[in-house]
């Protein structure tokens, strides 16, 4: 295939840095973000994989060792590849990326009551992770627009963005109202200072794991690590297993007609039978659900940019759907 005179110069570099020679160079996924599927003579497979553009360098390095240290409490992951001197990384004119060991696997079915069962279980062993990092709550910078973040002040960062399609839409207006007064409602429900923190995944569901052919579950993309509120990962699975239609990544998400809660009850059970919820925290699932169904509106249609590619209407709708769903959960 015919490369770019960076592609030369980023494949050389794995090749000189890995000490592997490479023979097939296959582009993974659509979109901007770099990722490539590598074979090398040997015949081994690699996943190269660039930094997020959200990362600043220091938490994208930050982040790489928990590609090792989660393995040590049962949570796999792909095994990352050292470079000859040892680094977890390379750096090609100015731009970071790291090579994992390929993971041949599907990915876990959220229509399958086993499948989601052991999602919870697996959140469950990601949060029970004894990991030596320092632990910060308002780390990384990007953490109130990129990572399901629910407090206070990430609320008020998702109204900015979603009154910003609108400025002055009294329709989007009244939506992001009726939305706040329904958080404020259930926010009765929740006792901040009481709720169970942890390394938490900050993208779980059912894409990012994967079942490999020995039918071990393989934990991946690692990018939005974080210290926070168990919770967080789990409602974010919650909505985006099972108030999204995601068939595979190559199709177009839509939200579904009603959240189902017989099937969110398995992702608790799974949680469940390796630690316990705490009362504080059943009390106050409500409300993250509500507020990640938001973020995921946010996330998944790219408002985080602010390209204003959408338009006021199409938010309105996706509100609007929300809303209607919420409304048949509340039921």
């Amino acid at each position: 295939m015919e490369l770019t005179n960076f592609k030369n110069k980023l494949f050389k570099t794995v090749e000189l840095s890995y000490s592997i020679n490479l023979k097939k160079i296959v582009k993974f996924g659509r979109g901007e973000r770099v990722r490539w599927i590598l074979e090398a003579d040997s015949g081994e497979k690699y996943f190269l994989k660039e930094k997020p553009y959200y990362l600043k360098p220091k938490k994208f390095l930050s982040i790489l060792p928990f590609y090792l240290t989660f393995p040590k409490s049962s949570v796999q992951t792909p095994p990352i590849c050292l470079t000859v001197d040892n680094d977890f990384h390379i750096e090609v004119d100015g731009r970071y990326f790291f090579l994992l060991q390929w993971i041949n696997g599907a990915s876990l079915n959220p229509k399958n009551k086993n499948d989601l069962i052991e999602l919870g279980e697996l959140a469950a062993k990601i949060h029970s992770s004894s990991i030596e990092q320092k632990r910060n709550w308002n780390y990384p910078e990007c953490r109130l627009t990129h990572f399901p973040d629910v407090r206070p002040a990430g609320i008020d960062k998702m109204v900015q963005i979603l009154t910003s399609y609108g400025y002055e839409n009294k329709v989007l207006s009244n939506l992001v109202w009726e939305w706040r007064l329904l958080l404020q409602k259930e926010e009765r429900n929740v006792w901040w200072e009481e709720l169970p923190a942890a390394w938490i995944h900050g993208d779980l569901h059912h894409f990012n794991i994967l079942r490999d052919s020995s039918g071990n579950l393989v934990l991946i993309d690692l990018d939005d690590v974080h210290w926070g509120y168990r919770l967080a990962d789990i409602a974010w699975a919650i909505v985006i297993c099972l108030a999204w239609e995601w068939p595979s990544l190559d199709t177009t998400p839509f939200l579904k007609e009603s959240l189902s809660q017989e099937e969110l009850q398995y992702i608790l059970q799974g949680y469940e039978k390796v630690t316990s919820l705490t009362e504080v925290e059943k009390y106050a699932l409500h409300y993250f659900v509500i507020a990640m169904l938001v973020k995921s509106v946010i996330c998944i249609q790219s408002l985080i940019r602010n390209t204003m590619e959408l338009g006021a209407g199409e938010v309105i709708k996706s509100l609007q759907d929300v809303l209607r769903l919420l409304d048949k959960w509340n039921q």
